[in-house]
């Protein structure tokens, strides 16, 4: 579940463009503290060659897989009681 849900925090913002119009239609309704905005992460991230142990890669992905890691946690744990 976390391979997907983490691989899908920066997809909208890094494949919007003007053709499918993401911009304006829903990536502006994200919230910023579940999504990652950082051009060059996302650039690192989805095409590769680079390190993870750079703070430029990981810095901006702190916050929200740290937020999702907590709900999965929370729906584990209230899932499995």
């Amino acid at each position: 579940m976390m391979e997907i849900l983490v691989s899908l925090m920066g997809y909208a913002q890094f494949f919007q463009s003007s053709e499918n119009q993401w911009g304006s239609l829903f990536v502006g309704q994200l919230p910023s503290w579940l999504t990652i905005n950082d051009p060059m992460s996302l650039r690192h991230f989805y095409h590769g060659n680079s390190t993870l142990y750079d703070h430029v890669n990981y810095a901006p992905w702190i916050v929200p897989a740290s937020l999702v890691v907590g709900v999965c946690a929370v729906l584990y744990v209230h899932c499995s009681a």
